[in-house]
């Protein structure tokens, strides 16, 4: 036998919209296919296959497999990921707080 490159690697999720933002909109990987239960993404010559196994009965589990990406510069991207993740925690926050509001206004006194 003689392998010729690696074709694809398949991760679990159980929330196929979020998988799609954050290896699209935030790694910027390009949609190759994408169907109701799964996800494939182009990743250098690597397909990402993002795959929700509840679609055929099967259990989620996490992978302790891990996903090396290559950067050209990994302190740039570091620091990039890092102001993403806060900019979605600070969002989250200020949803969460107003909610809150909106609860206490709607609360009768």
């Amino acid at each position: 036998m003689q392998v010729e490159h690696v074709d694809f690697v398949s991760f679990l999720t159980q929330d196929l919209a979020r998988a799609k933002r954050f290896y699209t909109e935030v790694i910027g990987l390009e949609v190759e296919t994408e169907g109701e239960h799964d996800l494939e993404l182009r990743a250098g010559q690597v397909t990402l296959d993002i795959f929700d196994p509840s679609s055929i009965g099967q259990p989620f589990a996490p992978s302790p497999a891990g996903l090396a990406l290559r950067v050209p510069d990994v302190d740039a991207t570091r620091a990039e990921l890092e102001a993403t993740a806060l900019a979605e925690r600070n969002k989250a926050a200020s949803l969460a707080m107003r909610a809150h509001e909106l609860r206490t206004a709607l609360e009768p006194t």
